[in-house]
């Protein structure tokens, strides 16, 4: 169990970890992102059961992007996307986080920004949190 409280508390972790290598880390997809960066978004099936019998228990699935600029065509591109990958996988604790995989380099897309990178897929529990 990671011992993390909440979404808030999921989304809160990640960006602070991935805020350890040195580059930018949103918790949300921003509007506007200069690379590099990291860029979390709810990933398909956000919040699911976890495998205890702990009904507070939950899993979260979570994706995040790691754009490296808006082309991938030079060799010192892919080189820092290789570097912000490994860079990601360091700082995540296997004790809290799961690599669930990475995808291809490819371009992803909002209505504002188009950027090159990869997502990872990573899973984690969380105990949820009561409203006050």
């Amino acid at each position: 169990m990671s011992g993390l409280q909440g979404l808030a508390g999921v989304r809160a972790d990640l960006k602070a970890r991935l805020g350890q290598t040195g580059r930018r880390a949103f918790d949300h997809v921003p509007e506007k992102v200069v690379p590099p960066a990291y860029v979390l978004e709810p990933a398909e099936s956000y919040v699911a059961e976890s495998d205890t019998f702990d009904p507070a228990e939950m899993r979260a699935n979570v994706g995040v992007f790691v754009l490296v600029g808006n082309r991938l065509t030079s060799s010192k591109a892919v080189a820092e996307l290789d570097r912000m990958l490994e860079d990601a996988l360091v700082v995540l604790d296997p004790a809290v986080w799961t690599l669930a995989g990475v995808g291809r380099p490819d371009l992803f897309s909002t209505a504002d920004w188009s950027l090159y990178g990869v997502r990872l897929s990573l899973t984690t529990t969380f105990h949820l949190t009561e409203s006050e």
